[in-house]
């Protein structure tokens, strides 16, 4: 444990995907269950609690972990800052619109996504960059988003653009699933897909 405490976030990402140390991934979430918990204490969801809040955030986490790509500049902590805001933001939005209340909770956009030298970015930077309010995209040049796009017409299937389409919009796999009439399963599979032709070279 020594030595995992010794690595940086991004250096136990790559251990956890590389050689599936399991160790490196639960430090990680170690790490950031302060912030999680942080995060969840300055919101509300209406007809649940702080605990509900917590574990929307610690999904978002995992999320951070399993999609993080390495080889890329930015920070661990800012993608993961992101993946945590944005699933306690879709849980908030959930609730409220199966109560058919106004949104309590909210995601301030002056906020900083985080620390050093990513203290000064925001998620309004972030979603005012371009319409990929998916995550896994939000932290792209404008020139690797133009790209992502242009290949996704040539390189994927009807479903396929379909399924990427919702998904720039920060929709989940359930709600892919219920707009485009299609199993959950079937909308990991195609996102799965969906990412291995737009990482192709």
């Amino acid at each position: 444990m020594d030595k995992l405490s010794a690595m940086t976030d991004e250096d136990l990402v790559r251990d956890y995907k590389e050689n599936e140390n399991q160790a490196a991934a639960n430090l990680l979430y170690e790490r950031y269950k302060d912030t999680v918990k942080y995060k969840a204490k300055t919101m509300f969801i209406a007809g649940g609690d702080k605990e509900d809040l917590i574990q929307e955030g610690m999904i978002g986490l995992f999320n951070a972990v399993r999609d993080y790509d390495v080889e890329r500049s930015v920070k661990f902590t800012t993608f993961a800052n992101i993946c945590i805001e944005r699933q306690i933001q879709n849980a908030i939005k959930a609730s409220n619109r199966q109560k058919n209340l106004p949104l309590n909770g909210y995601i301030s956009l002056d906020q900083p996504l985080g620390q050093g030298d990513d203290e000064e970015l925001t998620i309004g930077d972030n979603l005012a960059a371009d319409d990929f309010y998916n995550p896994e995209y939000a932290y792209l040049s404008k020139e690797e988003i133009s790209t992502i796009n242009a290949d996704a017409k040539t390189k994927l299937s009807t479903f396929e653009r379909e399924v990427f389409a919702l998904s720039k919009k920060g929709q989940n796999y359930q709600q892919i699933a219920k707009a485009l009439k299609k199993t959950p399963k079937s909308i990991d599979n195609a996102l799965t897909r969906i990412k291995k032709k737009l990482s192709a070279k």
